[in-house]
């Protein structure tokens, strides 16, 4: 899925705190922090942090210090991204998720070592995919 709009939180003297983010996201605050909640019931880590090759803060979430799912700011969306292994991206086309998610899953031709399962929330409609991705990240090793 391809990203609309531009990325924010390019600042990196500015970290992205609540007033930041609630500032930043406006209406889609509620989406964000939907996600924070999903993130405390899984048990999961988050910490934000300043990456200088793409010139802006990203959420680094982890279990157990491995890295479950990337999120990002953008104008008009949240983009969470989950990177699955050759071994286990034919588990994401399996699930019980919208064809649009399903569309980004590569074919056996073409599946690479690491392979990316993007999000772009805009709305509440794929937080239960969602849901069901970040479970099946977490139980995969």
């Amino acid at each position: 899925m391809k990203a609309e709009g531009k990325i924010l939180l390019n600042d990196p003297d500015v970290y992205p705190d609540e007033d930041i983010l609630k500032c930043e996201l406006g209406e889609m605050y509620k989406h964000y922090l939907s996600l924070i909640e999903l993130f405390d019931t899984y048990g999961l880590t988050y910490t934000w942090r300043y990456y200088n090759d793409g010139k802006s803060w990203l959420c680094k979430v982890e279990h157990k210090k491995r890295t479950i799912v990337w999120v990002s700011i953008w104008t008009d969306l949240i983009k969470a991204g989950f990177y699955f292994s050759a071994k286990h991206i034919h588990k994401v086309g399996a699930l019980d998720i919208a064809a649009r998610i399903k569309e980004q899953i590569p074919t056996e031709d073409n599946v690479k070592r690491l392979n990316e399962c993007m999000f772009e929330i805009k709305d509440k409609e794929l937080l239960p995919d969602f849901e069901k991705v970040l479970n099946l990240k977490i139980k995969c090793k």
